[in-house]
Formats: C-alpha cells, sequence, structure tokens
C-alpha cells in the first residue's frame, strides 16, 4: 500500500465509522419508535395502558423523544379518544420532565428518578379523569394501581436496556438486569395477547418458545423466570387459570430435564401442560392449549436446530472477569492508539517526502552553467562565443552532455572535432564536464536514494498501523476468558494429582475453546492420561492431545478443541539446471486459532539470490501470521520488506492458501502465482488471480478468492516451474486419485511434469492437501 493510498484509506476509515455511528442511531431511533407504538397496544382491564409511557421513560436521553413519539402514536390506534389524550398528555409531560432532569446532571440516569417520574405522570393525568367522571374510591384505586405499575415497568425497561446494551449474553448481566430483560420481553406480548385464529392464541405461542429455549440454555433458573413472567403477563390478560399455572410449571420442568438433551426438555414441558390441562379441566378448551403447545415445540426444534451456536454464546456466554475485560479492553485501546500514531507519523514523513521532492535538487544543466562560468569567463573569446555564436555554442555543450549521458570519458580522441577545432579551451571544458557531471551523479543518486528512503519509512509505518489494527481487531473480537470452566479443570486437576499453578480457559470468537494448565514438574505420566479422559467430560468439548512446554518451574499443558477436519500434506521440489539451491520456498504449518496455512514463494530468477528472496518472503510471513497480524497486512509488510531490502530488483512471488480446521473455510491469496488445483468430489476447479509479484510495485496487488472445502477433496499448489501445458496432466491424475498415499501421489505427478518438461528447466515446486475428517 502506498502512503497516499494509506492516508486515503485511514480518511475512509474515519468516514466509515462515521456512517457506522450514524446508521446505529437511526436504527436505536427506530426501534425505539416501534418498541413505544408496540407497548401501546400492551393493556389490560379495558383502557389501561402504562407500558408505553414506560417504556418510554426507561429509554435513554437520545431514544426518548421517537419512544415518545411511537407511544403517542400508538395510543391514538388503540385506545378510545378520551383515553388517547389522557395518555398522550401523561407521554409528553413525561419527555419534558425527563429532558430538564438532563440539564441537572447525571440525575436523569438514576433508575428512582425514572419510576417516579413514570408514577407522577401517570397518577395525575388518571386523577384528573377520575375526578372528571366522578371522584370514586374504586377510581382512585385503578388509578394508583395503574401508576405503580407504570412506574414498577419503567424500572423494568431501564434495568432491560443496560442488561441489552452493555453485555455480550444476558447470563453476563447481574441477576436483576436479566431478569428485568426477560419481563420486558413477556410484557410486549400483551400487545398481541388478544389475537387469536380459531381460539389459538399467537402470543401462548410464543411465550412457548420462550420458555422452551431459556429453559434448555439458561437451565431450571432461566426456565423458572421466564415462566413465572409469561404466567403472570397472560393472567393480566383474563386468560384464567390453566394458562397462568402452565407457564411457571412448564419452565421449572423443562429448565430441569434440559441437561438430558432437547427431548426430554419438550418433554417436560408438554407434560406439565397435560398435568395443569387436567387438574383445570374445563377451566379452558383443551384443543386450542393442544396446538398451541405443539407448534411451540416445533417451533423450539426448528429455532434451537438452526441457531444452536448463536443462542447459546447469548444465553450461556463464558463467565468473565471484570478485571481481565478492564484489561483486554485496555489492550486494545492501546493497540489501536498506537495504530493511529503510526499513521500520524506515515502522514508527516509523507509530508516531508513531498517537500524534498518538490524542492530545487541536482539539475544536470548545472554543468553547462558551472563550466561556463569558471572556464569560458575568463577566456578571450566569451564575446564570440557566448553572443555572437551563442546558438552553435550552446549546441556543442548539449553535444559534450549528451556524450557524458551516454557514459563517455571526455577528452581529445571522444569530443566532436568541430568542438575541438573552433574552442581554444577544449581539453579544459572537457576536463570540467567530466568532474561536474561525476559530482551531479553522486548528488542525484544520493538524493533518489534519500526520497526513496523517506517513502519506505512512511510505507512501514502504514504496515505497522494495519498489523496493530489487526491484531487489536483480531484480540477485541475473539478473546473471552472462561472463568467458571477455568475453575472446574482446577478441581479435577488438583484430584487427578497435580500441583495447579495457574489455569486459563479461552474461547474465541466462534467459540472454540483453548485452554492453557500451568502446573507443578512433579507430575506423573499416569495423572496426565487420567486428567485428559476426565477433562473432556468438564468442558463437554472434544479436545485435542496437549501440547507440553516445559520451563524451569512449572509445567504448560495447552490444549485446543480438535478441529473438524486435518490435513495431510506432501511437497516436492526439484531445482533448476546445476543450482545448488532452489529459488523457491515453501511451508506448511498451522496457527494457534486452527487455520492451516501453505505458501510457495518463487523468487525472481534462479540460484542464490532468489532462494535468499524467496526464503525471506516464506519466513517473514509465517512468523508474522503466528503473531496473530491478518493476512493482508502481513503480505503488505512482506512486500515493503523486500522493496527495502536492496537497491536492486528483488521479487518474489506468493501462493498462499488458508483453510479453517473447524469449518473448512478457505482462502486464497496470489501475487503473481500461478493456478492452484482444487479437486471437489470429481470436478477440477482452477483457482487463479491477475496479480503482481511482490518485491516490484509499493502498492501490494493481492488477488484474493474464498471457498468452502470438505472431507475428500484435494488441492495443489504448484511454482511457475510447472508450465500451463503440464497442468493436463496434473488434472488427470487428480481425477483418478481417489484416497491412498498423499505423499506417493505428489511425488508421482511431480516426476511425471518433471519428464516431459524440456532440458533447461526452472525451478519447480509442488504441494500436495488433502482435507479429511478428524
Amino acid at each position: 500500500m502506498s502512503v497516499s493510498q494509506a492516508i486515503r484509506v485511514a480518511s475512509q476509515r474515519r468516514e466509515a465509522e462515521s456512517f457506522s455511528r450514524l446508521k446505529s442511531s437511526v436504527i436505536k431511533q427506530f426501534l425505539s419508535f416501534v418498541g413505544g407504538l408496540l407497548f401501546s397496544f400492551a393493556g389490560f382491564s379495558d383502557n389501561f395502558s402504562p407500558f408505553g409511557i414506560a417504556f418510554a421513560c426507561g429509554m435513554p436521553s437520545d431514544m426518548l423523544i421517537s419512544a415518545t413519539a411511537g407511544n403517542v402514536l400508538g395510543c391514538f390506534l388503540a385506545l378510545d379518544s378520551v383515553s388517547a389524550l389522557r395518555y398522550t398528555a401523561s407521554a409528553l409531560a413525561m419527555a419534558v420532565i425527563m429532558l430538564s432532569l438532563k440539564s441537572l446532571g447525571d440525575l436523569h440516569k438514576n433508575p428512582v428518578v425514572r419510576v417516579i417520574v413514570a408514577f407522577a405522570t401517570l397518577f395525575v393525568t388518571g386523577f384528573a379523569v377520575a375526578l372528571a367522571d366522578g371522584l370514586s374510591a374504586l377510581n382512585i384505586l385503578l388509578c394508583f394501581s395503574e401508576s405503580v405499575i407504570g412506574g414498577a415497568s419503567a424500572f423494568v425497561f431501564f434495568r432491560s436496556v443496560k442488561a441489552f446494551g452493555s453485555v455480550k449474553g444476558l447470563s453476563t448481566a447481574s441477576s436483576r438486569d436479566a431478569t428485568a430483560f426477560v419481563v420486558a420481553c413477556t410484557l410486549l406480548l400483551l400487545s398481541i395477547s388478544s389475537f387469536e385464529i380459531y381460539g389459538v392464541y399467537p402470543a401462548h405461542i410464543i411465550a412457548g418458545v420462550l420458555i422452551l429455549v431459556c429453559g434448555f440454555y439458561a437451565r431450571a433458573s432461566g426456565g423458572a423466570i421466564v415462566g413465572v413472567c409469561a404466567g403472570v403477563t397472560m393472567a393480566l390478560t383474563g386468560e384464567g387459570n390453566t394458562i397462568s399455572l402452565f407457564f411457571p410449571l412448564g419452565g421449572l420442568l423443562c429448565g430441569v430435564f434440559s441437561r438430558f438433551g432437547k427431548v426430554a426438555c419438550a418433554l417436560g414441558f408438554a407434560f406439565s401442560g397435560l398435568a395443569v390441562t387436567v387438574l383445570s379441566y374445563g377451566a379452558q378448551s383443551f384443543v386450542p392449549l393442544v396446538i398451541e403447545t405443539a407448534l411451540a415445540l416445533v417451533l423450539f426444534f426448528l429455532i434451537t436446530y438452526r441457531f444452536s451456536d448463536s443462542l447459546e454464546r447469548l444465553l450461556v456466554p463464558a463467565v468473565t472477569s471484570p478485571v481481565i475485560e478492564s484489561v483486554k479492553s485496555d489492550i486494545v485501546s492501546r493497540l489501536r492508539r498506537a495504530a493511529n500514531y503510526s499513521t500520524e507519523i506515515c502522514t508527516s514523513v509523507s509530508a516531508v517526502n513531498d517537500a524534498l521532492n518538490n524542492s530545487k535538487g541536482s539539475d544536470f544543466t548545472d554543468v553547462i552553467k558551472k563550466t561556463r562560468n569558471k572556464v569560458c569567463g575568463s577566456c578571450g573569446l566569451y564575446e564570440s562565443c557566448w553572443r555572437e555564436s551563442a546558438e552553435a555554442t550552446v549546441q556543442h555543450f548539449n553535444t559534450l552532455l549528451d556524450l557524458k549521458k551516454n557514459g563517455v570519458y571526455l577528452e581529445s580522441k571522444t569530443v566532436p572535432q568541430g568542438f575541438s577545432s573552433t574552442c581554444i579551451r577544449s581539453e579544459s571544458i572537457s576536463s570540467s564536464f567530466n568532474r561536474l557531471y561525476s559530482e551531479y551523479k553522486v548528488r542525484y543518486l544520493s538524493e533518489s536514494r534519500m526520497r526513496e528512503m523517506y517513502s519506505l519509512a512512511a510505507e512501514q509505518f502504514v504496515n505497522v498501523a494495519q498489523l496493530l489494527e489487526s491484531l487489536s481487531d483480531s484480540i477485541h473480537k475473539s478473546v473471552r476468558f472462561d472463568m467458571d470452566t477455568a475453575a472446574q479443570i482446577r478441581v479435577v486437576a488438583a484430584e487427578c494429582g497435580f500441583a495447579v499453578v495457574d489455569c486459563v480457559c479461552v474461547l474465541n470468537n466462534t467459540d472454540k475453546m483453548k485452554i492453557e494448565l500451568h502446573v507443578g514438574t512433579d507430575y506423573k505420566k499416569e495423572s496426565l492420561l487420567s486428567f485428559n479422559d476426565r477433562l473432556e467430560s468438564v468442558v463437554n468439548r472434544r479436545l485435542d492431545l496437549p501440547e507440553v512446554e516445559n520451563y524451569d518451574s512449572c509445567v504448560k499443558l495447552i490444549y485446543k478443541e480438535l478441529p473438524d477436519y486435518k490435513i495431510i500434506h506432501s511437497a516436492v521440489q526439484y531445482n533448476a539446471n546445476n543450482e545448488k539451491y532452489s529459488g523457491d520456498s515453501y511451508s506448511c504449518f498451522t496457527d494457534s486459532d486452527g487455520y492451516f496455512y501453505a505458501v510457495i514463494c518463487d523468487g525472481m530468477g534462479t540460484g542464490t539470490r532468489a532462494a535468499i528472496t524467496s526464503s525471506l518472503a516464506v519466513s517473514l510471513l509465517e512468523k508474522l501470521v503466528k503473531a496473530g497480524f491478518g493476512i493482508e497486512s502481513v503480505i503488505r509488510t512482506v512486500n515493503t520488506c523486500l522493496i527495502s531490502k536492496s537497491g536492486d530488483e528483488c521479487s518474489s512471488s506468493l501462493d498462499l492458501m488458508c483453510v479453517d480446521l473447524y469449518t473448512g473455510h478457505a482462502e486464497f491469496y496470489k501475487c503473481g502465482a500461478s493456478d492452484t488445483l482444487v479437486k471437489k468430489r470429481s470436478k477440477i476447479v482452477d483457482v487463479g488471480f491477475r496479480s503482481m509479484p511482490l518485491g516490484i510495485l509499493g502498492e501490494c496487488d493481492i488477488g484474493c478468492g474464498t471457498g468452502y472445502l470438505d472431507s475428500g477433496d484435494v488441492i495443489v499448489l504448484c511454482s511457475d516451474g510447472v508450465r500451463t501445458e503440464d497442468y493436463y496432466d496434473i488434472r488427470q491424475a487428480m481425477k483418478s486419485f481417489n484416497g491412498g498415499s498423499v505423499k506417493d501421489f505428489c511425488e508421482g505427478v511431480a516426476e511425471s511434469v518433471r519428464k516431459k518438461q524440456p532440458e533447461k528447466k526452472d525451478d519447480m515446486t509442488l504441494i500436495t492437501l488433502a482435507l479429511i475428517k478428524n
């Protein structure tokens, strides 16, 4: 990436962040408006509907106006004109009070203040309507009860926003926040509680699905909380005892039986409905309840099949430590700040370079000017040469300068005859041209090298910024510390005889686990085997064999979740004719996140110089990728390093493939590299992109493509020592390869291709990969 492009990218990133904030703000305003509208329909006991005002009162200040607008619109759509005017007056009064409190500091953020404001505005307007209808004890009691419900609901909505907006999963919130969020969701069902289709209520079906999902993932506590909330909510609609008893009992039972699987969870919910129906026989029609329960069960199985991972991350996230999360946030913040500073340094260095380019540097015309002043200035024929015959003299000097540009040393034998016959100081002028032009060349090369170094320095700062940015994004998105599981592992390790020093359990953004257990050096091999067997049952995941790292004071055991796939690979390499070293370099390796990489770099030319170039590219790329930096940032860094390696051209093609061993997702990156052949079932696919090799242009040209691989797929990567006409033989061999030794296949194909090539051969490298189930 060039410096100008980097500055443009930084500007585009700021614009993108600004647009993202605007987009997020628009979405929040829309959701708050829709929420205010829906909760206006969530009424009970005729025209009592305090939830819309409570929802608006519980929203943050920046969403208050949109929520109030939705509430006002909903009141006129859902209620009669008198009630609509009453609730509109309450909503406007509430909005004015909350916005006025905003000028008093953080008082408006206090949940108690929100409860008081919601209660007061509902009570005052309700009392006014009761007074107009004829004041009675019943009317006052109803007004007071509605105001209490409205104030309590405002607190619920306030805590719900906190639970939904500030945590990664509901179970990482406090119990109050999580419960408030569940209550808010069940209250929303009141808005559709009166809607039915032949006696079947969609609100009951949705409530049943919520109970089943929370009971299955959050166990008995989650199922019971949602069940009680849903039962109480449905009781407000006057549905009778059946539903209000069914939901709490069903939530409790499905949570209790969830440890035995989805089917047991569903059976617990269904049998609780059957028991309540039998006990309440005649209180409610039996058939609609059976239909509602059956539909809830079907939706439960469909949703958990399709969104199981997402629901588990939402409802059962890792138990994280606030201290660790704070440290992680601080690290991410420092990395991003360093990236921003690197970009600013790049801008400053670029400005210096531009100033150097615009300044007056060495000019070859100075050779003519200085020679004219020093040699010709003291000559008696100066007036004749530079005034009477100025045009002919200038032409002679330009001819001498052209000779110097072509590398001619000026002397009596090499200067033009016409010039030496007319100039009495031709030897002095020739000597001056030789000396001044040599000085000009030295200055010119020095200034050019300086400008080049400034440019390379700026590009290196760009690459550093990109590397830091990619690393901070990786840490921010992928690292979660599961403190609860780590505590369980410590207990099991101690029971197996380990002297536990420390244990860290980390989950990445795809919920894959990595465990680092530090134990004393005096453990026994039998203890390790016993611990390995018990560990999988504790984490409920398939784990790979541990990596063992020995230190002076402890031993570190590293366990990683076993990937779904593994790759068997083999490589064959031939040197060019009569060369001791191959100009190709390759590597196959995995990183700590379960990604497999295969890379081939082909240095320009053959022999030692090409070998050094390609080896540098492969080594640097592998180290940076294993360090956790993003692939494209790494490739740009390698490109800059090749450019700055020496003043001469130092280029190399790059062919890189990356496979996620957990999902089979593959990425292909090419910079001037040959096509890659991929066999999917019986079909051969060519993967190739037009691009320039590394080390030529400051702006890196990266060809990139993605796809998915499955068990049995075969991939062949080639350097450009494989000719276009050789690809036919490789395709035929891949079609006939249906399992067996990957090493034999790779060696056989490489030998067959090499034999058909002419006598003058280039360096050639083949890597064969086969993906299989683990």
